[in-house]
């Protein structure tokens, strides 16, 4: 897979004929201009070369030229130099970090624009204090330089007792814009939940008041990383091959209820949007409502042969 996500895909995730291909691998060897390459660095270079040709797929080469205090002068042509000596040629255009200011600063607006990532004005300290753990800015004083931080999943740092088995609900602590909500819990996922603890306990993985999801560590709590894993994994063995993240579930889960005539209102609460219009633009339209509508030229060519029009209830 190519490591780097982008905000628009290429592909059309409506093209039937994008789901029946593989994804191409493409391996990626990214040096910092900081110095001459040592042998750790061409030993993962050639190594990582070799996976991407012997999958069939791409190699490529990005500088990390984005740390001015660090970056000696002509040591990433060096490098370029050094690395197609030893026949490592790249499979495209070698990507500069420095001219792809834009790019990020685009990806960035949309992460903020979109509740991702937000400004955080927190020290060292401040943020220790919490654990480490980024829902919000939490500091005293603004300060000059924030920093840009990405919002933690809500389903990584769920925790034992945010299972409310009684009123059947999930209690999500600083959720979606800084804010506590409840979440639904169906009786197939407590179920599911109560087989994750049993077997949890069992190999003393989950403990009391922990995290429902911990990490290689049990007292932290499952990484973004290991979850995003874990989705594209139970993907393929579903036979998905499209592009998958637990971002995915989320919209899948708004698009569910919004073919069963849900409330757009109650989808807004349990998705913990504050506008609406954040909530119709999530969800978006269904295929299910758009089959659901009648042309305006069927209702006529129906009068026109005197049969009665088709309504919305008549479709499909």
């Amino acid at each position: 897979m190519c490591g780097d996500f982008s905000l628009n895909s290429s592909a059309n995730l409506t093209d039937d004929s994008a789901s029946m291909t593989s994804p191409i691998h493409c391996g990626r060897f990214a040096p910092s201009p900081t110095g001459p390459l040592h042998a750790g660095s061409l030993l993962a270079a050639f190594a990582s070369w070799l996976f991407a040709h012997h999958q069939g797929g791409r190699w490529l080469l990005r500088v990390e030229d984005v740390d001015p205090p660090r970056t000696v002068p002509g040591a990433a042509q060096s490098q370029l130099d050094l690395l197609r000596y030893l026949g490592l040629q790249p499979d495209g255009p070698v990507l500069w970090q420095s001219l792809r200011s834009d790019v990020y600063q685009h990806a960035l607006d949309a992460l903020l624009a979109s509740g991702r990532a937000f400004a955080c004005h927190c020290s060292r300290s401040e943020l220790a204090a919490s654990g480490g753990i980024h829902h919000q800015c939490v500091a005293r004083q603004v300060r000059p330089d924030p920093a840009i931080r990405l919002r933690v999943s809500e389903v990584a740092h769920l925790k034992v007792d945010d299972i409310d088995s009684t009123r059947m609900l999930i209690r999500v602590e600083q959720g979606k814009g800084g804010k506590d909500r409840n979440a639904m819990l169906s009786p197939q996922l407590l179920e599911l939940l109560r087989m994750w603890w049993r077997d949890g306990r069992k190999r003393g993985v989950l403990i009391a008041h922990g995290w429902l999801f911990p990490g290689q560590n049990i007292t932290d709590p499952i990484s973004t990383r290991q979850l995003h894993r874990a989705v594209q994994e139970a993907a393929e063995v579903a036979g998905i091959r499209k592009r998958v993240s637990p971002h995915t579930l989320r919209h899948s889960f708004a698009t569910h209820l919004l073919e069963q005539d849900v409330d757009i209102r109650v989808i807004q609460v349990l998705l913990g949007h504050s506008k609406l219009e954040t909530t119709a633009l999530y969800t978006k339209v269904s295929t299910r409502t758009i089959h659901a509508v009648s042309s305006p030229l069927d209702q006529l060519m129906a009068l026109m042969e005197g049969k009665p029009p088709t309504g919305p209830d008549d479709a499909g």
